[in-house]
């Protein structure tokens, strides 16, 4: 995911200080394992980074937008976190939507996020600071 793509970090960060670790270009693949791996859980887009933490067995939250979580989710130990209502051009990742406005990525808020983990993980912190 391209900088200019990533908005969605920043507002996380602002709202759960040292909460999250924006990992694009940090470090090694190996570096960024040790690095998911030493953390409670693991909320990432549909990437590998979120197989990689399911392998660790680290609980994965993975956000699908216009790609199929059927086919692409980990198989084990991850949540697939997708917006609250359907949406009949889900899935597009083969074909594309032509009149696309990623309305299945704005709809999926940071609070819907949260909420799906602290139902997940009820200890963890999941409310802002």
């Amino acid at each position: 995911i391209g900088p200019d793509k990533c908005t969605v970090f920043g507002t996380i960060d602002d709202d759960y200080p040292g909460a999250g670790q924006d990992l694009r270009g940090v470090g090694s693949l190996s570096q960024q394992a040790a690095w998911i791996a030493d953390h409670e859980a693991f909320v990432s887009h549909d990437s590998g980074l979120a197989h990689v933490a399911a392998a660790l067995e680290v609980p994965t939250f993975v956000l699908f937008g216009p790609t199929c979580p059927f086919k692409n989710k980990p198989p084990r130990h991850a949540t697939v976190i997708r917006a609250k209502s359907w949406m009949a051009c889900r899935p597009c990742q083969y074909d594309g939507w032509p009149e696309c406005g990623h309305e299945c990525m704005e709809r999926l808020t940071v609070e819907h996020v949260m909420e799906k983990i602290a139902s997940e993980m009820p200890g963890l912190r999941t409310q802002p600071v």
